[in-house]
């Protein structure tokens, strides 16, 4: 792409020579020093891949957010290909039968709404925020039947820790129903039931919940974050019985392994200002935090039992640059590497068990 400077140049020489050849030829010679672009690719059918190793991502990049299909090799879990879709989300997720997609309506800020579609995009949920919010975390149960998501209340931000305001909401996908959300979920916590902010008189900046994942054996297991005065805790609990119960402090953002034994969550520095992606056995009760890398803002997600991604935003000159990093679990000492550029959220397909 031509810089200002070098615009300001070429049109510098033309006015000066009052040549017309010379100021066309400075702009050819420019635009053959222009990066080759790829083609356009028509939306593919993410039915046609349910055979394959796939995952779903957003795109980032000159196409931002489009949702792209990442074929990936099963073994090695490189990248094959990528392709568009008629897919427009900030965030998602996929299960075995649907996706979910969290958007802005028209694509204006702060009026978010959540779509629940088959593989074919035909549409099965659809549920508008009814208030200017910013999309933050969703996530599907394995086999599709319960929805989760999170936003903040537009204005709010992990950026102030026990200051900021959210709205998690849990959905049955098949009977189209609430079943739980940040003031109608039994709340557990060092021997109190919390049982909404009237009933505790802690206003919403002091109770928080986010980041729900499913358990891919039992989708009525739930795991989210629940914040109480600032302090992140993990919670375990039902999705059928609407109660969540606090088991862990500093977790914050669970996603269970495909084998349901394993969370990947990130843990807050202790400056208070970043956080490390980590797992939790949780047979073991052991914590594995990964300090040899970038700092992270996001629900991981798991490739396999050993591996997972996440995206990384760093700045760059003119804005920030998102990619996606790949990481093998089972030994600290490995490092982080670049697994795709210019994408955000990763949704594996779960095509086959765990």
């Amino acid at each position: 792409m031509t810089s200002p400077l070098t615009r300001f140049g070429i049109w510098t020489i033309c006015a000066r020579a009052s040549a017309w050849v010379l100021c066309g030829l400075a702009m050819v010679l420019s635009a053959c020093n222009r990066p080759d672009t790829e083609p356009e690719q028509p939306p593919v059918n993410i039915t046609n891949y349910k055979n394959q190793d796939f995952v779903l991502v957003r795109n980032n990049g000159t196409s931002a957010g489009r949702v792209d299909l990442v074929v990936i090799d099963p073994a090695s879990k490189a990248v094959l290909s990528r392709h568009p879709t008629a897919l427009n989300c900030e965030r998602l997720h996929i299960s075995q039968i649907n996706i979910a997609c969290l958007s802005y309506r028209n694509r204006l800020p702060g009026a978010a709404q959540l779509h629940v579609y088959d593989l074919a995009l035909k549409p099965t949920l659809h549920y508008p925020v009814p208030q200017s919010a910013v999309i933050s975390r969703t996530r599907l149960s394995r086999d599709g039947k319960n929805v989760g998501f999170t936003v903040f209340v537009a204005g709010h931000g992990y950026t102030t820790p026990g200051a900021f305001e959210t709205v998690s909401m849990l959905f049955d996908v098949n009977e189209r129903r609430t079943v739980g959300g940040t003031n109608m979920l039994r709340i557990d916590h060092d021997g109190k039931t919390l049982a909404g902010t009237a009933q505790t008189q802690l206003n919403p900046l002091e109770l928080n919940l986010w980041g729900a994942s499913f358990d891919p054996t039992d989708s009525n297991r739930l795991m989210m974050t629940v914040a109480i005065a600032g302090r992140p805790h993990l919670a375990e609990g039902s999705v059928r019985d609407g109660k969540i119960q606090t088991i862990r402090a500093d977790i914050e953002c669970p996603a269970f392994s495909p084998d349901g034994s394993r969370i990947a969550f990130k843990k807050l520095r202790a400056d208070r200002k970043a956080w490390y992606p980590a797992v939790l056995d949780l047979r073991s009760g052991q914590e594995t935090v990964f300090e040899n890398g970038h700092t992270i803002d996001d629900q991981i997600e798991w490739l396999d039992n050993d591996t997972i991604v996440y995206e990384v935003s760093q700045t760059r000159l003119g804005g920030a640059k998102t990619d996606l990093m790949i990481r093998n679990v089972r030994d600290a000492s490995q490092n982080e590497r670049l697994w795709l550029e210019n994408a955000s959220s990763p949704a594996r397909f779960p095509r086959s068990g765990p």
